[in-house]
């Protein structure tokens, strides 16, 4: 490992702090860390406190929601807040999804899965995704996810 290297940023809380992270000369990041985490509910994306009185599980973006103790079914919503000191470009390279999802990025449905008419989803998350046309300094990120089939859980 290159001496130099520095350890990419981390959510933390539901917060991807980017400012001082230069990707030019630090490289791109892997979203690692702990998101809000809304378990039974979709959360309306355009609010700053979804729910008002309900606050947020924080749990591992790595895995899915049944390694923090959930049920394998059921539905709910990830939140990551990213902030940065300058406007960034942001792209998602790997997102893969097996469950009914929706992508919202500032208040804007981004990318939807849906079903076929054979009632089988059809996955639009296994490819890259940009997630602005412009670069920002801030991005709120929800999404909603409803597993009903997946044997491995959401």
């Amino acid at each position: 490992m290159d001496a130099e290297a520095r350890e990419a940023p981390r959510i933390v809380k539901g917060v991807l702090d980017l400012r001082g992270w230069d990707f030019d000369q630090d490289g791109p990041i892997s979203l690692r860390g702990e998101a809000e985490f809304y378990w039974e509910r979709f959360i309306d994306p355009g609010l700053n406190h979804p729910d008002g009185e309900v606050s947020p599980a924080y749990i591992d973006v790595s895995g899915g929601w049944q390694k923090s103790g959930f049920s394998k079914y059921g539905q709910a919503s990830y939140r990551i807040r990213i902030v940065s000191n300058k406007p960034v470009l942001l792209a998602f390279d790997k997102f893969w999804l097996e469950q009914e999802a929706r992508l919202f990025v500032n208040n804007q449905l981004l990318k939807e899965s849906i079903r076929n008419k054979a009632g089988k989803i059809a996955y639009p998350f296994l490819e890259p995704i940009s997630i602005a046309s412009q670069a920002l300094a801030n991005y709120d990120i929800v999404l909603h996810i409803e597993n009903h089939d997946f044997y491995l859980g959401g």
